[in-house]
């Protein structure tokens, strides 16, 4: 059985202590030298056999081949052909992006294993929290800057309206993000499709140079690329099985 370290691991110091962060599962290690040891001796495929070898160099094999275990056990050495190979593979694509942007996609993922609590026991655990820790501040200031005072802000200029009929500094003023759900009611169609459509959709086309055709949507990206999707999770819409989607852009 050959046996290596795995491709989807962050290692890093902390407090002195080398710390493992296996960013796919959303677990952290602290690892021992005789581990950080392992580690090194495993940085490509090997024979977990070849712990013997080490013997000649006076080192304890019973006692690593126990570490050996617990960091096969921890998702931190992968063998060869198994399900952690396998998706080790699929994750190749991302080599070309570099293991910043692995890792930053990957570590801010919610896991199906997520626990999410009622608004009123996350409300409690921050009130608790903030015994202990200090509430961040509202504002960001620099008292010992200089200061140019600005005038009243005014209405928006005539020219500058929204697609309707109002101003948009009246759009902006009635902005929410809302959090309230009714459970018992199910969202219309229509509403759905106008969600959709407003936040992930296609709203316009352009031709740039050395590009052509690019998309435009509401929200910026660089080259108009636009890499997020949208995978709607229906409970509740009409007309619509419960279900996992995804929206196409394309058809709509």
């Amino acid at each position: 059985m050959r046996v290596k370290v795995s491709e989807n691991i962050v290692l890093y110091w902390r407090h002195g202590q080398l710390i493992c962060d296996n960013f796919v599962a959303h677990e952290q290690h602290a690892l021992t030298e005789d581990a950080e040891f392992i580690l090194r001796w495993f940085g490509s495929w090997k024979d977990v056999d070849s712990l013997y070898e080490l013997a000649l160099k006076g080192y304890s094999v019973p006692k690593l081949q126990s570490l050996t275990q617990q960091l096969l056990d921890a998702g931190i050495l992968i063998t060869e052909g198994s399900d952690a190979h396998r998706f080790e593979k699929r994750l190749a694509i991302w080599e070309e992006w570099r293991m910043s942007a692995k890792y930053f996609h990957f570590s801010n993922r919610t896991l199906s294993t997520t626990d999410f609590v009622p608004d009123d026991e996350d409300g409690q655990r921050l009130n608790d929290k903030a015994k202990v820790v200090q509430v961040p501040s509202l504002y960001k200031e620099y008292p010992n800057s200089k200061r140019v005072s600005l005038p009243s802000p005014g209405p928006a200029p005539a020219g500058e309206r929204a697609s309707r009929e109002d101003g948009i500094v009246d759009l902006l003023l009635r902005r929410r993000t809302c959090r309230s759900y009714a459970p018992d009611k199910a969202v219309a169609l229509d509403q759905l499709s106008t969600v959709l459509f407003y936040t992930c959709g296609a709203v316009g086309f352009a031709r740039a140079a050395g590009v052509g055709k690019v998309l435009m949507k509401t929200s910026p990206s660089g080259g108009s690329r636009h890499p997020i999707e949208a995978y709607p999770c229906i409970m509740n819409v009409e007309g619509i099985e419960p279900g996992i989607y995804h929206y196409s852009v394309r058809s709509h």
